[in-house]
């Protein structure tokens, strides 16, 4: 047998490396599981560093290139180029987790401005190649203001678009600060802030489907009245699956102020319905200033990942599925327990597109003339009901016509509507809708964020009518005869 020479003690000096290297990777691992993204943490909201997601075997690498350090603030860097330019170059999601064609969100406060003279503003390395009117703001700090009246945005007349990825901004700047975004931010501050508002309206509960990977509540609200949910349906809306998509906020600020109103249509949608809404389902990407990803590099919208068959139609992978899907299915599951059936799942976006794009959708399936089954002619005889309730509500201009044959390949993919039909198949009329930031209705006016909550209140009443459709609540599924289809 051999003997066992025992080590040696560690000389002092050898001793204070390791301590030295022992306090610089406790500093690393610090830095790693507690930095923001380059963003601070919103004053008031509950934030608790976390490294649950480390064991989902994704990388936490921090943004080392966000030359914004506020709130959902995104820029990789702005330099003067001479006495009357600055260019305001684009950063890509956590240092280009994604392709630059994917570069769209901005904000960044630019200092030393000139005033009183025509100054051109490039934003370079944009990835859409269309024309869009940036928002600017004089205010101290409009991140934490979180009003429409902090925002004015550039006139027509000064934008142009220079090339595939660059647009230019030539104005005169009355004051050397400058707040500029690609649109009215609204950041994750904003939207507790308004939750807050509708504490005591009626029918409405707040709630959480629990911590995001950083620690932060992921806020939930269901607007319902007294009476058994049992009698009811079900609408489930969720929002902000990509964090620079910011209309589908505001468009869910008129919805919830609809729901929770005191008006007959109001009362008879809680009457009817329980409505439950996630609103900002990747909250560390939207404080991160993210424009499509979380805060790990990962594009929660494709990663609804069914599990084995053997599990059931409704479950998850738990080892492929991102943990914010994974709190929005099991807070999902637990609603779905109350007994109210679920009718109508919307899936909420806001397209970058070009300046007449209109509202539009993304239905699936399309009509039995063109070869559909019953259950899959069913689901695209309630899109276009829906969407025709909706543009009864609100006027036709202000929507794209929806496709003829939405076509199946949805159902291959991980999307929440492919679940919705894996799970529910045609009692459930499931759908993506785009809203968009170009002219509204096709005049020459552009959108604003009043435009949108006015969208969103129309979506509350289109709602009530399309619940009406369905006729009396079933026990046994939901009625699909009552559609006769056709887009009008």
């Amino acid at each position: 047998m051999t003997a066992k020479t025992a080590k040696p003690a560690l000389a002092p000096r050898e001793t204070l490396a390791q301590v030295r290297l022992f306090l610089a990777l406790f500093a690393v691992f610090v830095t790693v599981f507690s930095c923001t993204r380059g963003a601070p943490e919103p004053e008031g909201l509950r934030w608790t560093p976390r490294v649950g997601f480390a064991a989902f075997g994704l990388s936490a690498r921090p943004i080392s290139r966000n030359a914004m350090n506020f709130e959902a603030g995104n820029a990789a860097s702005a330099r003067a180029v001479d006495e009357n330019t600055i260019e305001l170059r684009l950063r890509g999601d956590n240092d280009d987790a994604l392709p630059r064609t994917w570069r769209n969100w901005f904000y960044a406060k630019l200092e030393n401005v000139p005033v009183d003279v025509p100054v051109d503003l490039k934003i370079v390395g944009g990835g859409f190649e269309c024309l869009y009117l940036p928002v600017f703001s004089y205010e101290p700090r409009p991140d934490k203001r979180n009003t429409d009246a902090a925002w004015r945005q550039f006139r027509e007349s000064e934008v142009t678009q220079d090339g595939r990825n660059v647009v230019t901004v030539r104005a005169v700047f009355t004051q050397p600060t400058v707040w500029v975004a690609r649109w009215h931010p609204y950041t994750y501050s904003r939207l507790v802030g308004f939750l807050g508002g509708l504490r005591g309206k009626p029918g409405v509960t707040l709630g959480t489907l629990g911590d995001s990977p950083r620690g932060r509540d992921t806020p939930s609200v269901t607007v319902t009245d007294g009476a058994s949910p049992r009698a009811k349906r079900r609408i489930v809306i969720h929002a902000r699956t990509h964090p620079g998509e910011v209309g589908s906020s505001f468009l869910l600020e008129g919805l919830l102020r609809f729901a929770s109103g005191s008006g007959p249509e109001a009362r008879k949608l809680r009457a009817k319905a329980v409505l439950d809404v996630v609103p900002m389902l990747n909250v560390d990407g939207v404080i991160a200033g993210n424009n499509r990803v979380t805060t790990y590099g990962v594009n929660l919208e494709g990663k609804w990942l069914p599990a084995s068959t053997a599990a059931g139609e409704a479950a998850l992978d738990p080892d492929k599925t991102p943990p914010e899907v994974q709190l929005m299915h099991s807070w999902l599951l637990e609603r779905l327990d109350d007994g109210a059936l679920p009718a109508v799942a919307l899936n909420l976006h806001a397209s970058a597109g070009q300046p007449d794009d209109s509202l539009f959708f993304f239905p699936h399936f399309g009509p039995a003339a063109r070869g559909y089954a019953a259950g899959e002619s069913s689901l695209y005889r309630k899109q276009i009901a829906f969407i025709d309730s909706w543009r009864s509500t609100q006027g036709a201009p202000w929507f794209n016509p929806p496709a003829t044959d939405g076509q199946s390949n949805f159902v291959s993919r991980a999307l929440p509507e492919s679940w919705w039909w894996r799970t529910y198949g045609d009692d459930v009329m499931a759908i993506t809708v785009e809203s968009t930031y170009g002219r509204a209705a096709k005049t020459s006016r552009w959108m604003t964020p009043e435009d949108m909550r006015t969208m969103g209140f129309n979506l509350g009443r289109a709602l009530v009518r399309y619940l009406d459709g369905l006729g009396p609540t079933p026990r046994g599924g939901l009625q699909a005869s009552a559609f006769s289809g056709g887009y009008k």
